[in-house]
């Protein structure tokens, strides 16, 4: 999920960008209003719907080709889970995910900073934000 907010938030701009520029068109319609709450209502709604879809698929994988468990490596060819469990593959992809890095550069700026995940907590929009890429 981690550039989903991002994402999201440039389709809800792209299309606010959309109404202002459609009277090039022929299409006139009155400026865009933009309800921030209704925006990040959109966010929170398309992230639970996205996380379903991986939920339900993986859940929808044969029962024997779902493994659950803590693995560790005995060999570059071979895991061995919590469970007891030895799976052997030519090739294993760790496909771990990621956490945002906070640079201690920006430590000053205290509560203030926020990560991708941090956006899905808001409730509007807030009015100006700076991202480091």
């Amino acid at each position: 999920m981690g550039c989903m907010p991002s994402k999201l938030l440039i389709a809800a701009a792209e299309a606010a960008e959309a109404v202002r520029e459609a009277s090039g068109f022929g299409v006139h319609a009155t400026a865009p209003r933009i309800d921030g709450a209704a925006v990040m209502d959109r966010v929170r709604r398309e992230r639970d719907r996205f996380v379903g879809f991986v939920l339900e698929t993986v859940e929808g994988f044969e029962a024997s080709h779902r493994l659950k468990g803590c693995a560790r490596f005995e060999d570059p060819h071979t895991l061995r889970l919590d469970t007891g469990t030895v799976v052997r593959a030519a090739r294993i992809v760790i496909a771990t995910g990621s956490v945002p890095v906070r640079p201690g550069v920006l430590d000053a700026v205290g509560n203030r900073l926020i990560v991708n995940d941090d956006v899905f907590d808001w409730t509007d929009l807030p009015g100006a934000v700076a991202v480091f890429a």
